[in-house]
């Protein structure tokens, strides 16, 4: 059983989203290529299902179902529950009799095709598309390895997953909706003379594929997908385990880190025109996360920037402080944000020694302020500090006020309160 969630939306277009983790390479020996088991995958691929079952009604168009594979490290059954914390509603389902899921094995994947095709129909559906384990790319070429890679020894990179021929056929497909393929996987580059080998040597047959091929030569440019770092680079885990980094930033970003008000008009989304940048700033507030790069790359931009998430709500944004001078920080008691067209509306972060709940520090000085709603309203800021600390006198505008904009993060630059 390849369905986790499941729910019939009528005539309403729908999000039908694919996610395959696979974290279990038995037989992944590739020259220069011998990579471990990776338990993040599964555990990204995990939490990617429940944020989308969790955000079904946000997911633009509504979420459909959810197709889940996963092959964790050892060979062991994959497992998925829903939590209990997430209820079902609008006649969604599990129709699934207990917790195993399908392997993230080629033949998993190409038997339950057909359904999958079904379910994408004629009605402009969208395809929803997650998917991490190990890749190498070429400039025609982007390949996920699946759990069964390498298992019949004259296809030694055998079955893949190939996203460029995935993309060309959902760009060319007559009837699919606006549709998203994230990618969580390194893309360490082959050399042109190393594909020619593995092909001369027939090692290498064709993709395992979502999608079927199309006579059609119209490209509807009405795809987006999103790779975590340019060709002839990695993707990096997290020593957590809660999937690789890529994975984490995104969920955040999805969650409504990245959102904005994308009409004007109090209406709070994520785009994927500037989503790639947002990933970037995200990355950057996790000092933990500096020892490595991230530079997520865009392979395919749709012609219309829909969003991809719409939220009921405003949701939360991070903002990020720069206090100046540095010794006015130390000294912070309480930082505000009053409404400017409803100075009742007060929203106070108050700072008991080390403890602030809703700030953090990001960077070199830098708060990062977790704000619990975006507002199309200005907003005035303002900080209390300390008035027996030692230096206090020398802060000689501590009532000085900040106007800013906070419907939608600001992150780079940080916002700068100069009380000196």
């Amino acid at each position: 059983m390849t369905l986790v969630y499941s729910r019939d939306l009528g005539e309403e277009r729908a999000t039908h989203a694919r996610v395959v983790g696979i974290g279990s390479y038995a037989n992944l020996a590739l020259s220069g290529v011998e990579p471990p088991d990776l338990p993040s995958a599964v555990a990204g691929a995990t939490q990617f299902a429940i944020w989308l079952i969790q955000n079904a009604d946000c997911i633009s168009p509504k979420l459909g179902t959810v197709d889940l594979f996963l092959s964790p490290p050892g060979e062991r059954p994959g497992r998925f529950e829903i939590p209990t914390g997430i209820n079902l509603t609008n006649g969604a389902m599990d129709p699934r009799t207990d917790s195993s899921v399908a392997n993230a094995t080629g033949p998993e994947i190409d038997a339950s095709k057909q359904d999958w095709l079904a379910r994408i129909g004629q009605n402009e559906h969208s395809a929803l598309i997650y998917i991490t384990g190990h890749g190498v790319s070429t400039a025609k070429r982007t390949m996920v390895f699946l759990a069964d890679v390498n298992n019949n020894p004259p296809y030694r990179w055998n079955p893949h997953i190939d996203l460029q021929v995935e993309s060309s056929r959902m760009r060319r497909h007559p009837s699919l909706g606006t549709s998203v393929v994230f990618v969580d996987a390194c893309q360490e580059a082959l050399s042109a003379a190393q594909l020619d080998e593995a092909d001369r040597q027939d090692m290498i047959q064709d993709s395992v594929s979502f999608f079927d091929p199309t006579l059609s030569a119209r490209d509807r440019t009405n795809l987006y997908m999103l790779a975590p770092t340019p060709v002839g680079n990695k993707a990096w885990d997290d020593e957590t385990k809660i999937g690789g980094r890529f994975t984490q930033a995104l969920i955040e970003a999805l969650s409504g880190a990245a959102s904005c008000d994308y009409n004007g008009m109090g209406q709070w989304g994520v785009r994927v025109s500037d989503l790639h940048d947002r990933l970037r700033y995200l990355y950057s507030l996790r000092p933990m996360w500096r020892d490595k790069s991230f530079e997520p790359v865009p392979l395919t931009l749709p012609n219309r920037d829909e969003p991809i998430v719409v939220f009921s709500q405003p949701p939360k944004v991070p903002i990020c402080l720069s206090i100046q001078p540095d010794v006015a920080r130390h000294m912070l008691t309480e930082i505000s944000f009053a409404d400017l067209l409803n100075s009742t509306e007060i929203q106070n972060f108050p700072i008991a020694g080390n403890n602030a709940n809703g700030i953090s520090v990001a960077s070199d000085g830098i708060l990062l302020v977790t704000w619990p709603q975006a507002s199309a309203r200005q907003h005035a800021l303002t900080i209390s500090i300390d008035q027996a600390a030692d230096r206090a006198h020398e802060l000689g505008n501590v009532d000085r006020v900040t106007h800013l904009n906070i419907s939608e993060m600001r992150v780079m630059p940080a916002i700068h309160h100069d009380v000196s």
